[in-house]
């Protein structure tokens, strides 16, 4: 599964295995989520979409997601620049 087929309401784990749900129907490097706060507090922010590393099935079951080409391609050129 890529990034881009995350469409709004589905729940995804970050990089950093923090818990959101996804804020937005949208394709792109940058997505909106809504991060589950302390006591039921919500956050609503933005998040690189190469940040989003598994995504949680209906099952409960987590399900790897991967960026798109254009994403691996952009997180390269980053990277060979010196930046995260």
């Amino acid at each position: 599964m890529t990034t881009n087929e995350l469409k709004r309401g589905a729940r995804v784990i970050l990089y950093d295995n923090t818990r959101a749900t996804m804020a937005d129907n949208r394709k792109g490097t940058t997505r909106t989520i809504t991060v589950d706060g302390v006591n039921g507090a919500e956050t609503e922010r933005s998040v690189n979409a190469s940040a989003i590393v598994a995504a949680i099935g209906a099952d409960g079951r987590e399900v790897d997601v991967r960026p798109s080409d254009y994403q691996e391609k952009l997180d390269r050129w980053k990277s060979s620049m010196g930046w995260k």
